[in-house]
Parts: structure tokens; sequence; C-alpha cells
């Protein structure tokens, strides 16, 4: 066996493949994201967080200024109040609906003799 024949093969071999390496790497990283369009991204996405964040921000600060139970409470509670004293002015509108046709009657009476020409 020729040592040195078989050195070169091996020799070439190891060339070829190392040819075919290179262009199969270079063929790769066409298709594959280099560091610069990583950061590119990157940069992208962390400005995104940073709105997410600040708008997260803002729409909790509205929930608590949004009234809680309490305040529901306590609106049902003057509701309440105010339907109780709106019903006792109408009790008292109706006592002067009485009162103001007592006095009705004698004026439409008078008003009517008055047109009639008759003297009082």
């Amino acid at each position: 066996m020729d040592f040195v024949a078989a050195k070169f093969w091996l020799d070439t071999l190891v060339l070829a493949g190392m040819v075919v390496n290179a262009l199969y790497t270079w063929a790769m990283s066409r298709h594959r994201a280099n560091r610069s369009e990583i950061e590119a991204v990157k940069n992208d996405h962390l400005a995104l967080i940073q709105d997410l964040t600040q708008r997260a921000l803002v729409m909790e600060a509205r929930i608590d200024a949004l009234p809680g139970a309490r305040d529901f409470h306590g609106a049902l509670q003057q509701m309440t109040k105010m339907d109780g004293e709106i019903g006792i002015l109408n009790e008292r509108l109706a006592g002067f609906k009485e009162s103001l046709e007592r006095v009705e009657r004698p004026l439409n009476l008078l008003v009517e003799a008055q047109m009639k020409g008759a003297k009082i």
C-alpha cells in the first residue's frame, strides 16, 4: 500500500469536506438572521413592551379611579332616601290639591257671576 497516495487522497477528501462545509455555512447564513437583524427585532420588541406596560399602567389607574362597592352602596342609600322624600312631597302636593280645589270652586263661581254681569 502506498502511504503517500493514501495521504494525498485523505487530504483531498478533507479539503473537499471543508469546501462543502464552507459553502453550506455560507448558504445557510443567508437564510438565518444575523446579529444586526436580531438586535433590530429585539429593540422593536422592547419598544412594544414599554408601550404595552405604559398602557397597562394607565388602565390600572383608570380602574382604580372607578367607584367601588362602598360608593355604590352610598349612592343606593341616597337614592332610597330621596325616594322617601319624593313620597312625602307627593303626599303634601295631594293635600295642596284638595285645598286648591276648595278655593278654586268658589273663585270659579265668582268669575262666572262676574262674566254674566251679576253684582256681587
